[in-house]
Order: structure tokens, then sequence, then C-alpha cells
């Protein structure tokens, strides 16, 4: 269609934005890679087997865990990734320049800032997470730079270092901000009462987009959440700890986000059976994903390795502690998720893999209504382990300790389990911190980005134990900062 008639109803305008968060959730990018596949692996969450496997699955995966980016299928993922990412930057830059053009007689004009609003903080978003694979690890590290692209032609776009890519980043969750402001999430809510809003027969599909299913958008609060996320990547920490607990504060004094309470009683929970471990009332922002069962099962439901992406069980016991016995004695509600997976280890010869591989649950959804299309991408908890971070990095071992302290809790542990904020160390509390990042972030590509920014040398493995990353490497610089695609650096 041609731009003047897809921006020419209020219907057109939100199908063409709609049709950006549906790419969004599209395999090559946080519909997989950028979630469940290439950046766990990237974070040796799973098992990995060996590049010289028979099998190719196995095969490309181990490239991935062994950080060997110059083989041909990791680098065809990470052309995919840059080329789903920036063709996605270039729509928004389209409907951008499109929508301020757009007329109060086509759109009312609260509604239109607040879709301009959305696009600038998803183009902050995209950019932020290109960044994020790509930049340095710390903002002075020396690096080739990267485009930002701002523009709704077609022309080449200069490579910018971090410092000024990270302020564009900023300026636009600035302008995104501000057209937010009358974002109907901060006097409404979340808005998904899925049998309401389908039987109220006065509200047209224009009043359900503008007003409804609020965290299936990038609302004002996630966009103030991806501000913190961005300050603390970018190294200011204070600031970033500022953002997360005003947000905090809101979130709290308006009720729109709440804690899934865990209750440890024995009884059955609602988290358990609506197999609620996405915690969906705690999801600032994430995709609707109609294909998101059905991945799940390509990838975890299978009886292939390589195709089914599963944690041995001594990861998970190194990641929930030490304990014995079933994964249903532990307490924290996250491990509920995780069941034996279907795989036989001895099934495809010259593959040796552990017999007693788990997968997690987290995104079957062949029922449960409100969870089952539903990805998260931001979330609560993770404005306090912020917090937790910016206390590690300040020496505050008993601030950081609170911080955690409030998720577990929320996530089932008793008092005993909890850190002492009167007597933790600093080391205790950030042994802790790297747990609490596997545990609450699975399937959801933040566990890589998280060992990047501190530049963590010495990980958990997914085939069980830890790895030094320095044994293998003469630096982390060639784990954490992944090199251009073929398309940036080939004539």
């Amino acid at each position: 269609m041609l731009n003047k008639e897809m921006f020419s109803t209020e219907m057109n305008i939100n199908n063409v934005l709609n049709g950006i968060y549906r790419s969004m959730a599209a395999r090559g990018l946080y519909g997989e890679l950028m979630t469940q596949t290439f950046t766990e692996h990237l974070a040796r969450f799973y098992w990995h087997g060996s590049p010289v496997a028979l099998n190719s699955d196995v095969s490309l995966w181990a490239n991935v865990a062994l950080f060997e980016y110059g083989e041909a299928p990791v680098r065809r993922r990470i052309q995919t990734i840059w080329n789903y990412t920036y063709a996605l930057i270039f729509r928004l830059n389209a409907f951008i320049y499109n929508l301020e053009a757009v007329s109060d007689d086509v759109m009312m004009e609260n509604r239109r800032r607040v879709l301009l609003g959305e696009a600038y903080a998803l183009r902050a978003f995209l950019h932020f997470d290109m960044f994020r694979l790509f930049g340095p690890i710390n903002m002075t590290d020396a690096h080739t730079g990267l485009p930002y692209n701002r523009s709704h032609q077609v022309m080449p776009h200069p490579n910018l270092p971090a410092t000024e890519f990270i302020y564009l980043v900023l300026e636009d969750l600035a302008k995104a901000l501000v057209l937010l402001e009358d974002d109907p999430i901060r006097t409404s809510g979340v808005n998904s009462n899925f049998g309401a809003i389908t039987t109220d027969m006065t509200l047209t599909p224009e009043d359900i987009s503008a007003r409804f299913f609020r965290n299936r958008r990038m609302n004002y609060f996630a966009a103030r959440a991806l501000e913190a996320r961005v300050l603390l990547h970018a190294g200011r920490r204070q600031e970033a700890a500022n953002a997360a607990q005003m947000l905090i504060d809101q979130i709290y004094r308006t009720g729109t986000f709440r804690w899934e309470e865990a209750r440890t009683d024995g009884q059955r929970t609602t988290i358990i059976q609506d197999r609620n471990f996405i915690f969906y009332r705690e999801v600032l922002f994430g995709l609707d994903n109609i294909a998101l069962h059905t991945t799940w099962q390509s990838l975890f439901e299978g009886t292939q390795l390589g195709r089914t992406h599963a944690v041995t069980f001594s990861q998970l016991r190194a990641v929930f502690g030490n304990f014995d016995g079933a994964l249903s004695e532990v307490r924290d509600i996250r491990s509920r998720q995780w069941t034996m997976s279907n795989v036989n280890p001895h099934a495809i010869t010259g593959v040796i893999a552990p017999p007693d591989t788990h997968i997690s649950t987290r995104f079957r959804r062949e029922d449960a209504e409100r969870l089952r299309n539903f990805q998260p991408l931001m979330r609560m908890s993770e404005l306090y382990y912020i917090l937790a971070e910016v206390a590690i990095f300040n020496g505050r071992p008993s601030d950081a300790a609170n911080a955690i302290n409030r998720v577990q809790s929320m996530r089932g542990l008793i008092d005993l389990q909890l850190l002492d904020p009167a007597t933790v160390t600093l080391g205790e509390v950030t042994a802790r911190l790297d747990e609490e990042i596997y545990r609450e972030f699975v399937g959801e590509g933040q566990i890589f980005f998280y060992l990047k920014r501190n530049n963590r040398s010495v990980i958990f493995d997914g085939n069980g134990g830890r790895t030094n990353l320095l044994l293998f490497f003469p630096s982390t610089e060639m784990v954490y900062v992944l090199p251009l695609p073929d398309s940036e650096t080939m004539i």
C-alpha cells in the first residue's frame, strides 16, 4: 500500500505498528535467536556438545557456546539478527516520519502521541540490543563503532563511537517518555481482561488498540525501565539505580504491576496451575507471539540433541544451590518449570550427553488464555537487580542483599534461605546475584548481557560446573564482543 493509504485511517496506522511488533516476534529476533537459543548458548546456559559432532545442530550450538564466531553457521545467525533488526529500525523510521504528518481528523492527538512514543522507544530498544551484542564491554574500550539509523530514506550510516551511540539511544528514549506521558497504562493499568474486552460491544477495534493490553506494547513503564537498563550498561550506575528506584516507587503508587506471589505451604499455587513461570503480572513489556507454543515444541519438546535445548541437572543444582533429590523439593517456585527432557543421550552416533537433561516449560502454551501468546522482554524484577548490581559496585553488600531478598521472597524462599544483610559479604551477594540472573531470565536473552556488562571471566557452564574463559581466550573481549556481520565488513 502507498504511504498515504497506510496512514489515512487510525486502523491502518495501528496495523502498520502491529506489523512491526509481530516482526519483532520472528524467530530471527525475539521469537528465538535473541531470547531462547543464540543468546542463551552465548551465556552457556544449555548443554552443548562438540563442534565436530556428526549432528549439525549439535555442532552449531557448540560453535556458539564456544564463541567460535568465525564459523559459517554462527556468522549466518549473526547476519540474520543484524538484518532483521536494522530492517525493523528502517520500518520504524518510516512509521515515525509518516505519523508525525498525520492530522487530527485521522487520529486523535493523544493517541497519535502515544504511538509515536512507542515507536521512538522501540527504535531505542532495537539499537541498544545491537550495542549490547556488538558494542564494547566498557564505554572506554576501543571499538569500531555501530550505525544509528534515524532516517526513513535508504542511505549508508557511519559507525558511531560508543558514547555517541548511547547518547542517541537516550535521546530517543527522552522523546519517547515525553510522548508517553499520557499513556493509558499510567491511569488505567494494563487492562488485559480478555473476557470483558471481547464481550464489550461498545468498544471499537481502535479503542481496544489504544486502551488495552498495554503490557504488550512499549508503554511508559517499559520505556522508563529501558532507560535504567541503558544507563547501567553505559556505566552510569548511580543514575541507573536512581531511575530504577523511581520506577519501583511509581509502580507501587499506581499498582499497575504486581508480584505473582509464590505460596510455599505445599499447596498448589496458581503459578504452577497456570504454568505462569513468566510471572505475567510483573512483565512490563512483552510481545504477542502467536508462534510461541509451536516454537517451544520445536526447541524443547523433541528427542534429538541439538534440536532440544536442554540443561543438565548439575547446572540446575549449581544455579538453584546444592540440593538432593527432585526439583520439586526446591522452594524456589522457578525450579518447578524444569522437567526431564525426552532426549535419548545415546540416540545419535558420536554425541555424548548426560542422561539427566531437563527442559524449561516456561513457554509451553497450549492453553491458559491470558498467557498463551505472551513472550516477556522486560520485567519488574530487573529493577531490583539493577539496584543490587549498583550496590555491589559501590561496596554496599547489605543494600544489594535487601534488593535480591525482595525478589527471592516473592519466589518462595523463606527467611533462612535469604541473605542476611547484617553479615553478608560482597562475595556472597555477588554469587547470589549471578544465580538469580540464571534463575529469573530463562529464555529471555538477558543472561549473556549481564555477564558481558560485568565482564565475568568465570561463568556457569551448561555441561556442568564453571568455566574460566581466560583459560581459553587471551581476553574476555574475544567472547563478549561479537564481530560485525559479513555485510558490514566484506566488499
